[in-house]
């Protein structure tokens, strides 16, 4: 999933495609359909879910369903959503169940068989006060749970509240809200990203929860990642690793926001990372344009960050995904713009973009069959 940016960024136009392997080559955008701009796809098996623009409306204002066959991308149902809800990501529970994250407080159920609507979970109430409602991270389904960030900001991504991690916790068989969680000693706020990996589980079954920071906008709200291990309810209180202050081989900058990250295994870990010093503006990032996000390889066991050798990108691109054994880099170069890749067993890192892009590259995706 590629964007090609109007001048000023906030608006544009969004392209998938189907590509065969990460071998070398150049993808244009003759044979991609054009999707919703600055919403990243989500995959399902071979299904395929994008999203209507922000703003859309009409017949526009639905979540298209498409299927793969080989490399072919086939559109099959399209789902009617409420408008100006602004759905950015999906948790699937199962083949009939799934639950679809919004800007207007709400988490609407739907069947991905059949593209229908079938509930939704209201948690307006639980918005701080001066806000209408809580924004939502990266949902994540685990074990019968359904957990999704409140992440206390306005529209301008602004927190209301004092630095906090604010977890809510949904039984997926009667979809009520059993607990909400606080980490409140660290100092990170905000919680998860809207899309990508912001939560996995490790080998030993513990979860680890990635968490933005005020997307880089305010120093007093730290990026980092938590801890929930295995068996518990509550955040772990020995680990919250702050990454603001932490030394990263190979850069001397610090960040201030983990954007996008892919588990590894064995405590690795990958991501991308904004480093404000590389902002043209010292005081305000601009996200369309500013090159200022690293990529990079974590050990979130012994909690130590070093720094790949891949050119810095926008954060309209810094997705992180896995293409059989590689991790794989979105980059929007200034003199490279498409996907890097990374060999985690060797250490080896593609010189140039092997696939390289028209547009900034957002999203990638393997289909492990």
């Amino acid at each position: 999933y590629t964007m090609l940016m109007n001048p000023g960024g906030q608006t544009g136009s969004g392209w998938m495609q189907l590509a065969d392997g990460v071998s070398p080559k150049k993808l244009t955008n003759k044979n991609a359909v054009q999707v919703g701009y600055g919403m990243m796809p989500v995959c399902n098996g071979n299904d395929v879910y994008t999203f209507p623009a922000f703003g859309a409306q009409g017949d526009e204002n639905v979540v298209t369903k498409w299927g793969r066959s080989g490399t072919k991308l086939t559109k099959t149902a399209t789902m009617p959503i409420p408008l100006n809800s602004v759905p950015r990501h999906i948790s699937f529970v199962n083949a009939t169940k799934a639950y679809l994250i919004s800007i207007i407080g709400k988490l609407f159920i739907f069947n991905p068989q059949t593209m229908e609507l079938t509930g939704e979970i209201d948690l307006s109430s639980y918005a701080a006060p001066g806000l209408a409602v809580p924004m939502f991270g990266s949902p994540f389904v685990h074990n019968g749970r359904l957990y999704v960030t409140l992440n206390q900001t306005d529209m301008t991504f602004q927190p209301a509240t004092e630095p906090q991690i604010e977890l809510a916790v949904i039984n997926t068989q009667t979809d009520k809200v059993e607990r909400v969680i606080y980490e409140k000693a660290s100092g990170i706020g905000i919680g998860a990203y809207t899309y990508g990996q912001q939560t996995f589980i490790d080998e030993k079954g513990d979860m680890y929860l990635m968490c933005t920071g005020a997307y880089g906008m305010n120093p007093k709200y730290k990026t980092g990642i938590l801890r929930i291990k295995k068996g518990e309810t509550e955040f772990d209180p020995t680990y919250n690793w702050v990454l603001n202050d932490q030394t990263i081989e190979g850069e001397s900058g610090k960040t201030v926001w983990l954007l996008q990250s892919q588990y590894a295994g064995n405590g690795k870990m990958y991501a991308t990372m904004d480093i404000p010093s590389y902002w043209a503006n010292p005081t305000s990032p601009n996200w369309f344009t500013d090159k200022s996000l690293i990529s990079v390889e974590m050990d979130i066991y012994n909690k130590t960050v070093k720094k790949l050798p891949i050119p810095m990108t926008s954060s309209f691109g810094g997705a992180v995904e896995k293409y059989k054994n590689l991790i794989v880099f979105a980059i929007n170069g200034r003199n490279d713009v498409g996907f890097y890749t990374h060999n985690p067993a060797t250490g080896e890192t593609s010189s140039d973009a092997v696939v390289k892009v028209d547009g900034a590259p957002a999203y990638f995706h393997w289909f492990e069959n």
